[in-house]
Formats: C-alpha cells, sequence, structure tokens
C-alpha cells in the first residue's frame, strides 16, 4: 500500500475517526520529541506545533464572520416567519 492510497482513505473516512486519528499522532509526536531531538537536532514537536497554531489563528478569524452570518440568518427568519397569535 502507498502513501497516496493512505492519503485518499484518511481523507474519504469519517470525521471523527480523522479527529481521532489526528489526536493520536499528536500524542504519539509528543511522547517520541524528545527522544529524538538529538538524532534530528531540532525539536519535532515545536515544528509541528506551527500547524496547530495556523489553525487556531484560523479558526479567530472565521469565528466572527461566522457569528455576523448567523445573527443575519435569525433577524432574517424572524422577520419572515408569520404570527400565529
Amino acid at each position: 500500500m502507498n502513501i497516496s492510497r493512505l492519503i485518499s482513505l484518511f481523507f474519504q473516512g469519517n470525521l471523527v475517526k480523522r479527529i481521532a486519528i489526528g489526536l493520536l499522532f499528536g500524542i504519539i509526536v509528543a511522547q517520541i520529541s524528545s527522544m529524538l531531538q538529538p538524532a534530528l537536532g531540532f525539536n519535532l514537536a515545536e515544528k509541528v506545533g506551527v500547524l496547530g497554531q495556523i489553525f487556531v489563528r484560523s479558526l479567530r478569524a472565521v469565528a466572527p464572520l461566522l457569528i455576523f452570518v448567523l445573527v443575519m440568518a435569525a433577524i432574517a427568519n424572524k422577520k419572515s416567519a408569520p404570527k400565529l397569535a
């Protein structure tokens, strides 16, 4: 099984399974990072941690826009709903 097949299987899978695999991979990298530091010459956890920082920053950038859209949709639905009483 080649690497492209593994990647395609990963992205076709369930979101919950992908999150669990990512968490497991992160825990494994954190555990073996200190052992690999002398061989690699750098801390692997710090290098991979940059991906987490990018993810959190992108969530912070998108969150206000998402909240704005949700509030506008709620206001639009409130105005267009027929009155029952």
